[in-house]
């Protein structure tokens, strides 16, 4: 049978949900079952791979730390499009950050490509078009040590 558009949105969209719940609940476990290790993330700051485990820790708790400080309570993440390319989904989403009902921030767009591996479909790369945020692509972009600045 032909994996269709729709089941590649399918999977975005239950990938999108279970990781925002997972970095809102500071679960690594369940974060690091949906990524691929290694894995690559980027930001306007920079391109950087996550070779080992530890560093795709190291960035997650730094992303947590992100949200907690601006006091997110719910990351809602709209799958725009996704596709079947060669054997991967492309996937594009909007992703919303609330505190309660208020929007804390303004939408941005997420670019990732997906694998399948062991049966799982996973997180292999992802682009974050967001440009107001300095100390939430400075976590993903930088790594260990990333801290806000006093304007932030």
């Amino acid at each position: 049978m032909a994996k269709t558009h729709v089941d590649a949105r399918a999977i975005c969209e239950e990938l999108a949900a279970r990781s925002a719940e997972a970095l809102l609940s500071k679960d690594f476990e369940s974060f690091l079952s949906m990524t691929q290790v290694p894995t690559t993330v980027e930001t306007f700051d920079g391109r950087r791979q996550l070779r080992t485990r530890a560093e795709v820790k190291e960035t997650f708790e730094g992303v947590c730390d992100h949200y907690a400080r601006i006091g997110a309570t719910d990351i809602v993440r709209s799958v725009i499009a996704a596709e079947y390319v060669d054997g991967t989904i492309r996937g594009t989403l909007e992703c919303r950050v609330l505190a309660g009902q208020i929007l804390v921030r303004a939408p941005f767009v997420i670019y990732s490509t997906y694998v399948e591996e062991d049966g799982a479909w996973k997180v292999a790369e992802s682009s974050y078009v967001c440009d107001d945020a300095p100390s939430y692509t400075r976590a993903l972009s930088h790594g260990p040590g990333a801290r806000p600045t006093a304007s932030e």
